[in-house]
């Protein structure tokens, strides 16, 4: 009898976490030797720009998605939701590799920060990737 072994499934890419496409900007921030990969990522995907900054930027370009490959403590990540904040608009979507004990601090801040519909994947070697959306204008009460 042979016994077939389940290899897990391949761990998707930062945009494909995201689904970036065609008509998507990605702003990339942190971890240089990452963004390089990113960028071709979003090459390949025929995304329609992308820049990449080693810290976030006080004044980012508009974008559609925001990616941090790699954030350590969870005071960088809260850098970079606010920095999010500002390049997104609503509906824009931020992902994010938390590494360490910190990822379950900044996924708890994202909706002070405007995001909404957070959902936390867990990664190999404990690693923890955290997708959101920025949060849209709430229609009022008629």
């Amino acid at each position: 009898m042979s016994s077939t072994r389940r290899l897990p499934a391949p761990t998707p890419s930062l945009l494909g976490a995201v689904r970036a496409g065609t008509h998507d900007r990605i702003l990339v921030i942190g971890a240089p030797a990452g963004a390089a990969d990113l960028m071709v990522d979003a090459i390949r995907r025929g995304c329609r720009g992308a820049a990449a900054f080693a810290a976030p930027p006080a004044r980012p370009e508009p974008a559609e998605v925001v990616v941090a490959p790699r954030v350590e403590t969870a005071e960088a990540g809260l850098a970079v939701a606010a920095c999010a904040r500002r390049a997104l608009r609503r509906g824009g979507r931020l992902v994010m590799r938390a590494l360490g004990a910190g990822a379950a601090g900044i996924a708890a801040s994202l909706r002070d920060y405007g995001f909404e519909r957070v959902r936390l994947r867990a990664q190999a070697e404990g690693d923890l990737l955290l997708v959101c959306r920025r949060a849209g204008m709430r229609r009022a009460a008629r």
